[in-house]
C-alpha cells in the first residue's frame, strides 16, 4: 500500500509517525485549501527490549493513535535498522549521440540506472546486514542531481548531450516487515500510508542554512549525518552511538533503571541538580562524550568544508554534546565550523497551530525536527 498524491480533497488530515529508537514522535496535521494546521503533538519515550519485537512495537504505536488512523494519511517513518537508505551515484554514456533525448530513450536510461541502483544496494545491504539479497524490498528509488556533460538538469528528457549522471536515494526494508507492516495497517483499516525516509527532505533545497552543510540528527541509539552540498543531499552515513547511550552510563554507575536515569540526564541538562550532582554527573559523561566525538570526527573531517553544521533530534539537548562541539570548533578541529541547534521554528514551515499553547511546547523542542522535515518532504508543494 502507498497513499497517491493525486486527487486530493481541499481538506485532508496527515498522521506523522517517526518511531526512532529511543521515542515515538506523533504529529497531526490538518490541511485546508493548502494551509497546513497543527492539531495535535505528542512524544512517548520506548524501552529498549521493545525492539526485541520490531512488529509489535509498531503495532502499539499505531494501536496508541488509533483514533486518527482511519481517516488520515499516514507517513512513517522507522529506525535505520527497519528502513534503510542508501545513496548511490552513477553515468550513463550515449553510444550514439542522435540529438535531443526523447521519450523512449528517456526511460530506457533512467530504467538502467534506477537497475544499477538496485544491484548496488542489494550487494552492500546483503553483505552489511547479513540477508539474502531476495530479502530486500524497494519502497522508493528518487533520482535527483541529474546532469548532462556537467550541467546540473531538472530532466533528461528534451535536453542533448553525451555523459549523464545521477544520485539515487534507495530507500528499502525486509520483504518480512514489509508483509508485518502491510497486515498491521490494514487490521487498524488505514487505506493510505507510506514509508518516508529523512534523507528524502535534503532532495530539495530549504533556504534556511548555507550551499554546503552538514546535519546531525542524534537520536536514542544513533546519530545520522546528512551532508548537503550546493542545496542538495550529497551523503549520508551513521554511527549507533546517540543519547541512550548517556543514559546508560548513569543507569551503570549509579545502579538505577533506564527510565530514572533518562530523567536524571534531562535534569542535568536543564541545570535542576544541586552544583555537586552536576559536578558528579559531568564527570560521568567524560568518556561518553569523547567516544561520541571520536565517531562524528572520523566521518566529518575528511568528507567536506562546509560552512554549516546543524544539531537536532532528543540527543542534541544533552550539554556534553553542546559543550564538545564547542570547544572543538575553537580548537579548528572541525575545520572552524561552529554548531548551531535548530528547532522547528528555524524550518521555516508555512503551518500554523491550534493554539499558542501548541506552539509554545513544540517550536522550541528540537525532538520534533525530525516529523516536521518528513511532513515537508511528503507535500507537492514544497
Amino acid at each position: 500500500m502507498n497513499f497517491s498524491f493525486w486527487g486530493r480533497k481541499k481538506q485532508e488530515k496527515f498522521l506523522v509517525l517517526d518511531i526512532g529508537t529511543e521515542a515515538v514522535k506523533v504529529l497531526v496535521i490538518e490541511k485546508k485549501k493548502e494551509q497546513s494546521v497543527l492539531v495535535s503533538a505528542n512524544l512517548e519515550y520506548l524501552r529498549s527490549s521493545e525492539w526485541q519485537e520490531p512488529l509489535k512495537t509498531i503495532e502499539s504505536v499505531l494501536s496508541a493513535n488509533r483514533k486518527f488512523l482511519a481517516e488520515s494519511n499516514v507517513l512513517l517513518s522507522l529506525p535505520p535498522r527497519i528502513l534503510g537508505g542508501r545513496i548511490v551515484y552513477s553515468s550513463f554514456v550515449r553510444q550514439k549521440n542522435t540529438g535531443l533525448i526523447s521519450d523512449k530513450e528517456s526511460i530506457k536510461i533512467i530504467e538502467e540506472i534506477l537497475n544499477r541502483a538496485k544491484r548496488e544496494t542489494i550487494d552492500q545491504t546483503s553483505l552489511e546486514w547479513g540477508i539474502l539479497p531476495k530479502d530486500i524490498h524497494f519502497f522508493s528509488l528518487k533520482l535527483f542531481a541529474m546532469k548532462i556533460d556537467g550541467y546540473e538538469i531538472p530532466d533528461i528528457k528534451g535536453y542533448d548531450g553525451k555523459v549523464l549522471s545521477f544520485g539515487v536515494l534507495a530507500v528499502f526494508l525486509l520483504q518480512d516487515y514489509l508483509k508485518g507492516i502491510e497486515r498491521i495497517f490494514k487490521s487498524f483499516g488505514v487505506k493510505h500510508f507510506k514509508l518516508t525516509h529523512l534523507a528524502e527532505w535534503f532532495l530539495e533545497p530549504s533556504g534556511f542554512y548555507p550551499a554546503n552543510s552538514i546535519f546531525l540528527d542524534i537520536g536514542g541509539d544513533n546519530t545520522a549525518i546528512f551532508f548537503v552540498k550546493n542545496n542538495k543531499l550529497y551523503a549520508m552515513d551513521k554511527f549507533e552511538i546517540g543519547g541512550r547511550n548517556f543514559s546508560r552510563t548513569i543507569s551503570f554507575a549509579l545502579g538505577i533503571n533506564e527510565t530514572d536515569a533518562r530523567l536524571l540526564k534531562e535534569n542535568y541538562t536543564k541545570k535542576l541538580l544541586s552544583p555537586d550532582a552536576q559536578s558528579k554527573m559531568f564527570n560521568l559523561f567524560v568518556d561518553s562524550k569523547k567516544e561520541w566525538y571520536k565517531n562524528l570526527e572520523s566521518r566529518i573531517t575528511d568528507k567536506m568544508l562546509s560552512p554549516g553544521l546543524f544539531v537536532f533530534g532528543g540527543g542534541g539537548t544533552i550539554l556534553e554534546i553542546e559543550e564538545i562541539l564547542e570547544e572543538r570548533a575553537e580548537s579548528n578541529d572541525l575545520a572552524g565550523r561552529r554548531a548551531k541547534f535548530i528547532y522547528p521554528d528555524d524550518l521555516r514551515l508555512s503551518i500554523r497551530f491550534r493554539d499558542e499553547g501548541l506552539r509554545h511546547r513544540i517550536m522550541r523542542d528540537p525532538q520534533y525536527v525530525s516529523c516536521f522535515m518528513l511532513y515537508a518532504a511528503n507535500q507537492e508543494d514544497r
